[in-house]
Parts: structure tokens; sequence; C-alpha cells
């Protein structure tokens, strides 16, 4: 079981998701580090354990108590050991919400992330009542778009950010 209890989302075969605490900072400092991350999500200026845990308590942990849901720390069932992060996400900028997940590269190719959104939008439909799920994603990030075809969802159309930036790919999954 979870050492996080009181923070557990969701369990899937080899996997748990759990809300982020302050004590998830140094993991998270790491994730949002790494090229893949800035390169193929976004670039959150994180540069600090201290300012990776204010990004939790006022932004990942603010999203649990403004929608109760969010993105979800993706832990090994077996070592508890964090992979990444998966769950949903609520923009102004987007009709309806939004799968997000990242992973720290040496777990890349296993499937974590595959089992992990699998669940996150079994949990959208389910526990969330969500008729569909949408996703955006650079449309040069090759291995995000085929994990989207992968988990059935289909190209929606283009997306400007309101705050500018590149413009990105939507997809769109039916829960129903």
């Amino acid at each position: 079981m979870c050492c996080f209890e009181d923070h557990l989302i969701l369990q899937t075969e080899r996997l748990f998701l759990r809300e982020f605490t302050k004590k998830d900072a140094a993991f998270f400092l790491r994730l949002v580090s790494t090229s893949e991350y800035k390169n193929g999500i976004y670039d959150t200026g994180i540069t600090s354990e201290a300012q990776a845990r204010d990004y939790i308590e006022k932004s990942l942990r603010g999203l649990y108590r403004k929608f109760g849901f969010g993105l979800w720390v993706m832990c090994d069932r077996e070592t508890q050991n964090p992979l990444g992060m998966a769950g949903i996400i609520s923009r102004d900028c987007l009709p309806e919400v939004d799968l997000g997940y990242a992973l720290l590269p040496e777990h890349f190719r296993k499937g974590y992330t595959f089992e992990a959104c699998q669940a996150v939008c079994e949990y959208a439909r389910i526990s969330l009542n969500r008729p569909q799920i949408l996703a955006v994603v650079s449309p040069t990030n090759a291995p995000s778009i085929a994990l989207l075809h992968k988990l059935g969802f289909y190209f929606k159309g283009i997306v400007q950010p309101p705050k500018g930036g590149e413009t990105l790919n939507q997809y769109a999954k039916a829960l129903v």
C-alpha cells in the first residue's frame, strides 16, 4: 500500500497515482528540469526545490482545491518511487478537461504512461462523469502523439495557447 494513503487517487496493476505534496519538491524539480520536459511540454522556469515546493502548493494543490482533480504523482506500486505524473487539468482555453502526463526519461518505453493515462481516462469517465477528454501536444512530439492514438484519441484541430507560444495539436477521446 502507498505511504501516502490519504492522498491516493488511483491504482493500476503496476502503479498508483496520488496527490502531490510538498515532500515531492525534489522529484518535481528533477522532472521539470529534464530536456524532454522542457522541449516536449513546457519550460516552467523552476530551478530550485523552494520554487518547486511553491509551485506544488500554489498550482498543483490549488487545482485539487479548486476542481477536486489535477496532476498526480505516478509511483511504482512495488518500490513506491515516483516515476512521473499524470492527471486531469482544467484550462480556460479548452472547452473540456485535458489529459496531462510526463515521465522521467529513464522510465520511457515501459508502458507506464499508457497504463496511467488509461486509468486517468476511466477516472474522468466514471468519477467525473465527463463525456470526453482532450489532450494538447506539440506537433513535433511524436512519442506523445503516438501514445494518444494508442489511447484512442483522435486529432481534433489546432489550438493557439492564450499566452502565445507554439501552436499545439488538440486531440479528443469520447468517454461515453
